[in-house]
C-alpha cells in the first residue's frame, strides 16, 4: 500500500492540531461535555396539559393494548361519562376496545372525595399494569385523562 500525502493534507492536519478547538484543556472539553449533558436533560419536560405540580419519574412503561380494561364505578353517571369519553377517544384514534371489567392490565378511575386535592385536582399512577386517575370531583379525572 502506497500513502501519498499532498502539501494540502499536511497542512490541514497541521492547521487542526494548532487550532484552539484542539488546545482546549482537559477540563475545558470535560465541563463543556457536562454543560452539553445539563441542558439535554434539563430540556426534555413532559407535554402534559395543565402542567403538574409534581412529577416523579420511574422506570418502566404501561403498553396500550387490546388487552387493557378500564374500571370505574358504573353509578356515579360523570365518572362513566368521563370513562366513556376516555374509551371512545382511544378506540376512533387507536382502534382499541376497552370493557368495564377487572383485567391483569387495567385502567382505573376513582373518585375519592377525601383525598385532599381541589376540585381539578388528580392523581395519576402509572405501573406496568395499571394507570389509577384519583380525584375527589369529577373535573379532576377529565383533567387526569
Amino acid at each position: 500500500m502506497v500513502l501519498f500525502l499532498s502539501k494540502n493534507v499536511v497542512t490541514f492536519a497541521y492547521h487542526i492540531q494548532n487550532s484552539k478547538l484542539y488546545k482546549m484543556t482537559k477540563r475545558t472539553k470535560l465541563f463543556l461535555l457536562f454543560l452539553f449533558i445539563v441542558i439535554n436533560i434539563s430540556a426534555q419536560e413532559f407535554a402534559i396539559i395543565p402542567k403538574p405540580l409534581e412529577i416523579s419519574i420511574r422506570e418502566g412503561s404501561f403498553i396500550l393494548d387490546k388487552s387493557v380494561t378500564i374500571q370505574f364505578d358504573e353509578s356515579k353517571k360523570e365518572v362513566s361519562k368521563i370513562a366513556g369519553f376516555f374509551s371512545e377517544y382511544i378506540e376512533n384514534m387507536y382502534d382499541i376496545k376497552f370493557e368495564n371489567s377487572a383485567g391483569e392490565k387495567t385502567i382505573q378511575f376513582k373518585i375519592i372525595s377525601r383525598s385532599g386535592l381541589d376540585k381539578e385536582g388528580y392523581l395519576l399512577k402509572v405501573s406496568e399494569n395499571s394507570i389509577v386517575i384519583i380525584a375527589s370531583k369529577p373535573n379532576g379525572l377529565f383533567y387526569g385523562i
